[in-house]
């Protein structure tokens, strides 16, 4: 399964746990976003890591980061951090 995928199914059970449904659903449902959520935060620490690497810096080397906490990356850097988040979220992943 693709890390994208993984994403994706995450999500979708999370839908799926905050409505009421029989104990024994929500037993499955439990074990498998707690081996989802391993991988998810994975990815979401590397896309962070990818963050530190191409956003935009101030003169001191630090990260700009914006009021809503959001960090930007130059337009220049786009195409490469694309490229790094895409291979990553096409990584196969057993």
């Amino acid at each position: 399964m693709k890390a994208s995928e993984i994403q994706k199914t995450y999500q979708g059970l999370m839908g799926i746990k905050v409505k009421r449904v029989p104990i024994k659903m929500s037993f499955i449902l439990s074990r498998n976003l707690k081996k989802l959520e391993e991988v998810v935060q994975d990815i979401d620490s590397k896309r962070n890591d990818l963050l530190r690497v191409y956003g935009d810096k101030d003169e001191d080397g630090q990260l700009k980061v914006g009021d809503n906490g959001e960090i930007t990356v130059p337009a220049q850097d786009v195409p490469k951090f694309m490229a790094d988040v895409n291979e990553m979220l096409n990584a196969d992943i057993e």
